[in-house]
């Protein structure tokens, strides 16, 4: 090996290990899942309780099958306040993540990002599902081809 290459080599070597160090060894970070209750109440489910993977993948596949979106201006302030008084699941990504639909657009699916979104499970507004971007002023509403009964069905089992 000629001596001008190796330096090349030790700094691709220690590239190496440290991307296996970050990607390998790290553990995957989780979105945060909040379950509210209509009189107030909210239950955190944390990452190590039983059922978090269970409800964060019905989250997940809800998101996934989002099918329609409503012609519905909301600010997240707005939103805010038509959550109180109803039952609904939050769950907050660490950073904002890039979820496929169904919807489609010029033969595309649409990608939505999102930082945050809400289940409605009970009120005006159950079914519906409301994402927010980190720093977004407007709220997206949209419909799944999913019905929302099994996560709420899941949400009772964890609070009781």
């Amino acid at each position: 090996m000629k001596k001008e290459l190796f330096p090349v080599f030790v700094i691709i070597a220690i590239t190496l290990l440290f991307v296996f160090i970050i990607f390998i060894c790290c553990p995957e970070v989780k979105p945060k899942i909040v379950i509210h209750e209509a009189d107030g109440k909210s239950h955190k489910i944390l990452q190590t309780e039983q059922g978090f993977d269970e409800i964060s993948k019905e989250c997940m596949d809800i998101l996934s099958s989002i099918d329609g979106q409503y012609k519905l201006a909301m600010s997240y302030n707005e939103l805010n306040g038509m959550k109180r008084g109803n039952k609904y699941i939050e769950i907050v990504f660490p950073d904002p993540v890039n979820i496929t639909t169904k919807i489609k657009t010029d033969g595309e699916y649409r990608v939505i990002r999102v930082k945050e979104a809400t289940f409605m499970l009970s009120g005006e507004y159950y079914g519906h599902i409301f994402t927010h971007e980190k720093n977004g002023r407007w709220v997206g509403v949209w419909s799944s081809e999913r019905d929302l009964n099994k996560l709420n069905e899941m949400a009772e089992s964890l609070i009781r």
